[in-house]
């Protein structure tokens, strides 16, 4: 597939932001807020490189045993090539390293891509969070232990 996953760093921050955007920047994030999750320790902030430009991200937190996956985000034009997936796995490998136990996440109901995603590595939907997002979309609590 030609997929490199890698730790972010400060110059990939730009293309980060883009991706955001062009994704609909939801929930909402400033390059400041990326950049914050560079310099967290408990934070792992992961992106997936391909053809020499940045094709995807993923950030999450390692706290008190569980990992909180916060945002996976893949370009639009590179959506559909598994490049989530590894992105997730790789996550996943690294909070077990790190000692975690369980992954928790939320996810936009009408977000069949995203609920498909987690569900392939075995999330399991625990709780319901009514009117979550700004839209009023309810977010969908999923876990893996």
């Amino acid at each position: 597939m030609g997929v490199e996953l890698r730790a972010a760093a400060e110059p990939d921050l730009d293309a980060v932001v883009e991706i955001h955007a062009r994704l609909g920047g939801l929930p909402y994030r400033t390059r400041e807020q990326f950049a914050s999750e560079l310099r967290r320790p408990e934070s792992f902030f992961l992106i997936a490189g391909e053809g020499g430009e940045l094709a995807a991200y993923a950030t999450a937190r390692c706290v008190a045993g569980e990992l909180q996956i916060e945002l996976v985000a893949v370009s639009p034009a590179r959506t559909r090539r598994g490049i989530g997936r590894l992105l997730v796995g790789e996550l996943l490998a690294r909070a077990r390293a790190a000692g975690c136990s369980l992954a928790v996440l939320e996810v936009g109901e009408r977000n069949a891509a995203a609920r498909g995603l987690y569900e392939s590595a075995g999330f399991r939907v625990v709780g319901r969070r009514p009117k979550y997002y700004n839209d009023g979309e309810d977010a969908l609590l999923m876990e893996l232990p």
